[in-house]
């Protein structure tokens, strides 16, 4: 989608010269490469159609690969591309990724908590986080989103207009940039029915 586009775009100046491996979540029909780039969905015709497409475009460096938001299913895809695709075995802690970026999915409140364990998992403090942001719910759904976020993740920094394609930078999209924290940060969630008590009205 246009999210997506408009993250690509982002994304590039952090992307030249990264030697390590790159994710992507909610990849669609694949339209971002790097070395050593892994597109994930939960789909797998998706997965079958990235796969497809990055035959067809000679991106021997791409791979697609099913992916259930989580903290364990991301650290177990990690230690799958640590071992099938670069030949190395996993010790203890699974590798994190250079580059990890995902764009319009932030739809769904039931799936808030495992796509944040799953950005979590994926990357480091190290690692260059964007997330390609459309508000697609209520504005309390989509501040419980990022009231979970924050518990992983110093304040989103907004990738300024001037750096989007013009083509793909709509009003409605921000792409953000993610620091992820160096510890967790205790969770006070006023709407996380889960963890708390809902307040929500």
């Amino acid at each position: 989608g246009v999210a997506g586009l408009a993250l690509a775009q982002a994304v590039q100046r952090a992307r030249d010269g990264e030697a390590g491996g790159g994710q992507e979540t909610g990849c669609e029909t694949g339209g971002s490469g790097c070395a050593h780039v892994v597109l994930t969905d939960i789909d797998q015709d998706a997965v079958r159609r990235v796969t497809r497409n990055a035959g067809v475009n000679n991106l021997a460096c791409v791979r697609a690969m099913k992916l259930a938001w989580g903290r364990r299913e991301s650290e177990d895809l990690l230690r799958q591309f640590q071992s099938r695709i670069l030949g190395e075995s996993p010790q203890g802690i699974a590798m994190a990724a250079a580059l990890v970026f995902a764009a319009d999915v932030v739809y769904d409140e039931g799936g808030f908590h495992s796509l944040v364990e799953s950005l979590a998992a994926l990357s480091s403090p190290d690692s260059h986080v964007f997330l390609g942001y459309r508000q697609r719910t209520a504005k309390s759904t989509a501040a419980h989103f990022f009231h979970l976020l924050d518990q992983e993740f110093d304040t989103p920094q907004v990738v300024s207009k001037a750096e989007l394609h013009p083509n793909y930078a709509a009003k409605d999209i921000v792409v953000y940039r993610l620091q992820k924290r160096t510890s967790q940060k205790p969770l006070q969630c006023q709407y996380c029915h889960m963890l708390c008590r809902d307040t929500r009205s």
